[in-house]
Parts: structure tokens; sequence; C-alpha cells
């Protein structure tokens, strides 16, 4: 991997270790409604991974930083769809999930998983403060979790083959369940085969069932504190 990749990577805190992809069960993020405004992590509240990279780039402007420390299509916020793109229609200037990028002609969607969110009890009152995600089974259902605790993947991930053939765009709504195939190895482009910066593969799913659920954690201490 190249040393800006690597670079970057340290920046958001994740990794790619050489091996087989994992498996991870989880839900599109709700970045449309979500109520987590920060860029680092405070009082028990984890930061937004969109919120901490666009205040990456904007330090790096400001601190007249010339190369890109942020990949520009990590920034764009918007729910653009190819729709809109094509009749020119002005995007929204608030968050949306998966995202359109027209320069890399490319759907990102950002998840959060199932095991990054089980929830937590007060130590001392001993009352569920977050439920656990995973106990929620229907998008209804899920709108009651407080989403300014939700902890969300680093780096959006990139339709699966099997979706992009059923238009991305289309597919993924937020708070849908999917099924994550996190990359053992460098990303590339699907189109290009250029060095992509993801975090893995994405695809909706109904699982038959449901899944196993786990007591919650009775403390809390999110990625980077």
């Amino acid at each position: 991997m190249k040393e800006s990749s690597q670079q970057f990577l340290q920046i958001t805190g994740s990794s790619r270790a050489a091996g087989a992809p994992s498996l991870s069960f989880g839900v599109v993020s709700p970045c449309s409604t979500c109520k987590n405004m920060l860029f680092e992590s405070k009082d028990d509240k984890p930061s937004c991974p969109r919120r901490f990279l666009q205040h990456k780039a904007e330090e790096a402007k400001k601190n007249g930083v010339t190369e890109e420390v942020v990949p520009d299509y990590l920034l764009v916020k918007n729910n653009v769809s190819v729709f809109r793109h094509l009749f020119g229609i002005p995007p929204s200037t608030e968050y949306g999930n998966p995202v359109y990028v027209p320069e890399q002609k490319i759907v990102l969607v950002w998840v959060a998983t199932f095991e990054d969110n089980r929830g937590f009890v007060d130590p001392e009152t001993g009352e569920q403060k977050v439920p656990d995600l995973a106990t929620l089974p229907t998008r209804i259902a899920r709108r009651s979790f407080p989403t300014e605790y939700m902890i969300c993947r680093p780096l959006p991930c990139i339709p699966a083959p099997s979706s992009v053939r059923n238009s991305a765009m289309d597919s993924f709504r937020e708070w849908d369940t999917v099924m994550i195939t996190r990359f053992g190895h460098s990303a590339k482009h699907p189109g290009t085969g250029a060095p992509f910066e993801a975090d893995g593969y994405v695809e909706k799913v109904n699982p038959p069932g449901g899944f196993m659920i786990f007591p919650p954690r009775a403390t809390r201490n999110p990625p980077g504190t």
C-alpha cells in the first residue's frame, strides 16, 4: 500500500490486515436524521466519521496544506442520485446516505455494524441507557435508537456487484439491514481499478430468524478515547 494510503488509514483509525475478508451485519447509517454533530468523541458519545473527515480536510486547508489529506469523494455530503446529476438538479446541502459521487461514478454507503452498537447500561443506576441495535428488528423500530450514540464505520462501503446490477441508489435506504464484507486487502475502484478508500462491500439482506443477541455492555469506551 502506498505511503499516502497508510497515512490516511492512520487518520481514520482503520486498518487492513492481510488475509480473508471479514463478515458483519448492520444497518445503513441514518445520516439524514442523525443527531451526532461531533467530529471527535465527547462525554461517552462517539464522533461522526463523516464530520471527522470534513474537519480534517478543513483543518488541512486552514493550515495551508496543499496535498490531499482526505479524498474528495469521501467529503460528498448529499444524496445526489444519478437522476439529479443527469438533469442538473441541485443537491441537498445536508448529509444523505447512500451517496452518488459523479466524478467517480460510484455509490458510497455509510454503515453501522451490530457488533459496534451493542448498547450499554448506566453503571450507576443499572438502567438501559442505549439499546442493543440488533434487538430492533425493523426500520421503524430502529428509529427509536439514540443516534448520538451510534458508532459508524470510519469509511463507507461500496455496493456488492449484485447490488450494482439492481440499481444501488434505489437498493439502499437508511436503517436497512445489510451485510458488510470488509476487505482483507487494499480496495480498488470497481470501474477504473485505481486505489480506492472504502471499508468493504455492502448488500441488503433480510435474515430469517433475526440475529444472535448478546448482553449489553456495562461501560462504554468509544474508539479514539
